[in-house]
């Protein structure tokens, strides 16, 4: 008496029974494709962290004391209650009406961070 095995035809290169191929992409170009997107992020998030300078804990001091900054807290409401860089706004408080407590000038100095001060 001989067994019978069950095969699966897409292993043997086959379409299944409805007829259609099932398309199963090769690891290598998914790694491609996540290596391209990779690349991609990492020189736009370059591009753009150019365009606004940093400011050293020095100068944002002296920025606040001479009250010539608007400094913007994103950690969210339960670390900005903890603590804060003094002056701070709570940008979870004001997403809704931000443009509200920024200064009306656009040339101003605007801080925003998302650590807490050190």
């Amino acid at each position: 008496m001989s067994k019978a095995r069950a095969v699966d035809v897409r292993e043997q290169g086959q379409p299944p029974r409805g007829g259609k191929q099932i398309h199963k992409p090769e690891p290598l170009s998914n790694m491609k494709k996540l290596l391209t997107l990779a690349v991609s992020a990492a020189v736009a998030v370059s591009v753009f962290a150019g365009e606004f300078p940093d400011i050293t804990i020095k100068d944002l001091r002296t920025a606040i004391e001479a009250k010539k900054v608007t400094v913007i807290d994103v950690n969210g409401r339960g670390s900005w209650r903890k603590g804060r860089i003094p002056t701070a706004i709570d940008f979870a408080s004001h997403k809704n009406d931000l443009a509200k407590v920024l200064p009306k000038d656009r040339s101003a100095l605007v801080v925003a961070y998302c650590t807490g001060p050190t």
